[in-house]
């Protein structure tokens, strides 16, 4: 079965499931409005907000972070959280260091990333005014 919108000449693959028109999961949107905030010298703050074409359920949210200046491949670190999360703090890293940080998110299809952004964390210790 094939859906077509009133307004186009798209062709949606669909089934009816009890009566309704069930269309098919594909690629998701990537998440947009990425922010990254240098919360202290030793961790940052990262928010993102959902695709806005999620194309089915979303499964889960991936934060892809790594020092730029001092790449090197598989250094790639990560962390996950639940489709219904937006944000994540992360910690341990290097003090007045550009990370580049990047969202990816996950449904029953495939996988989108988002765009990158690079921060630097603050630098740590004391100042002392002059």
């Amino acid at each position: 079965m094939y859906v077509v919108g009133k307004c186009s000449n798209y062709l949606i693959p669909a089934i009816m499931l009890n009566g309704l028109i069930v269309t098919f999961s594909s690629v998701p949107g990537p998440p947009h409005n990425v922010l990254v905030d240098a919360f202290n010298s030793t961790a940052i703050h990262v928010q993102w907000m959902p695709p806005l074409k999620p194309n089915g359920p979303l499964k889960t949210y991936t934060v892809l972070y790594h020092e730029t200046e001092n790449f090197v491949s598989g250094s790639v670190r990560k962390i996950s959280v639940m489709s219904n999360v937006t944000e994540a703090f992360i910690g341990g890293l290097d003090p007045y260091t550009n990370y580049t940080v990047k969202v990816k998110v996950e449904n029953n299809v495939a996988t989108t990333d988002s765009s990158e952004v690079i921060i630097r964390t603050r630098q740590s210790g004391k100042f002392k005014c002059v």
